[in-house]
């Protein structure tokens, strides 16, 4: 038992000084990262002209610009909440006599921007609209199922 003491106590001072140089050369020192900036997300839609014949010029350019207006926020909701898809196959004779399905997008947007509307010829339109999301924005999104 003595002789374990007395190693013990022989080894203390060694351990001791090994620990101060190792605490002496690791000195921490804290770093503030900054906060992560938001993300902007942009989207695209288009709208054709319509051919209802009893729309005036003035008619068919607003309902051209409205149409790519929607398909933007489409697309922007798309990229933000994602699509549900229903589908269904009809397969008779080892051959596919009916394949359909359907997309469907809900969505709540707030704050989006409409950044351009721009003419691209023969009466259609394409519009690009941006949002702004914070980085908590896909944790909140995901909470609600």
């Amino acid at each position: 038992m003595k002789f374990k003491h007395k190693t013990l106590t022989a080894l203390a001072p060694a351990l001791l000084a090994a620990w101060g140089v190792t605490a002496a050369t690791n000195s921490y020192a804290e770093e503030y990262a900054p906060p992560p900036s938001p993300t902007r997300i942009s989207a695209i839609g288009y709208g054709a002209e319509s051919t209802f014949e009893g729309y005036s010029d003035g008619q068919r350019m607003l309902t051209s610009i409205r149409a790519s207006k929607m398909d933007a926020y489409r697309a922007l909701s798309e990229q933000l909440y994602g699509v549900r898809i229903n589908g269904q196959t009809t397969v008779s004779s080892m051959v596919a006599k009916n394949d359909n399905f359907r997309v469907y997008v809900d969505a709540f947007l707030r704050g989006a921007e409409i950044i351009s509307i721009n003419p691209i010829g023969s009466g259609n339109y394409e519009t690009i609209i941006e949002i702004e999301i914070d980085n908590k924005f896909f944790t909140l999104a995901n909470s609600y199922e």
